[in-house]
């Protein structure tokens, strides 16, 4: 059984991503991939890297959220593990781009720990965009909160300088790699991706070894189209 997880990063088309998986989910069981069904949202895992991240780190979900039980990871691990004992035999899916917060080498320990309650074969996939364009998208969904500031903090999420260190992909990669090893991690241009099909989720498909049918296809525009909608 392998684990496909998504770990963003963050502006590169997750949000879009995750509400059609959450809207597909009998065709990926049909063709053998079972989509983790979040703790405090169906459709973004976020669970995963809240339960990894140093405590004295910040986030959009922690400053939302604030509060967590003392054995908030155990309730994490525990809640993986009966995901991976729901369709026995299945591969499993997980998405939350606030994994690509994750930086230092003992938040890495605990999430490959963490995951090891779903498998023991992880596969990993990573969206990269623009560094200048990913930092102007990020810092315009920082401000759309009334009261959110960037922070001065420089591990914070919030902190948004030039210099932050949320751009910083090599760093990024690098962390993945040493707790996963090199052949697990997969990089996609999410910039290429929307000038050629105007979307990421064609590839993330493709990512899960898995062929689009002409009515799957369909289902796709659709979806691009009721969010073009939505957004104007």
């Amino acid at each position: 059984m392998t684990l496909y997880l998504h770990i963003g990063s963050h502006k590169t088309g997750s949000t879009s991503l995750q509400r059609w998986l959450n809207s597909q989910r009998s065709w990926l069981l049909d063709n053998g991939r079972h989509y983790y069904r979040g703790l405090h949202f169906p459709n973004n895992h976020i669970e995963c890297y809240l339960a990894t991240m140093r405590p004295n780190r910040d986030s959009f979900a922690r400053q939302a959220i604030k509060a967590f039980p003392a054995d908030y990871y155990s309730q994490v691990k525990q809640r993986l593990a009966a995901f991976a004992a729901e369709q026995p035999g299945l591969d499993k899916v997980i998405s939350t781009e606030g994994l690509s917060l994750l930086r230092f080498e003992d938040e890495l320990v605990l999430l490959n720990d963490l995951l090891a309650a779903v498998s023991c074969e992880i596969k990993i996939v990573l969206y990269l965009r623009d560094k200048a364009q990913y930092l102007a998208s990020y810092r315009a969904q920082l401000a759309k909160k009334p009261g959110r500031r960037p922070s001065k903090d420089y591990w914070s999420a919030l902190y948004v300088e030039d210099d932050t260190w949320l751009t910083d992909y090599d760093a990024l990669i690098a962390a993945y790699t040493a707790a996963f090893g090199p052949e697990a991690i997969t990089i996609i241009d999410y910039d290429a991706q929307m000038q050629q099909q105007g979307d990421i989720i064609p590839s993330f498909i493709h990512w899960l070894g898995l062929d689009a049918s002409d009515e799957l296809r369909d289902s796709m525009q659709a979806f691009q189209l009721n969010r073009t909608l939505s957004a104007g």
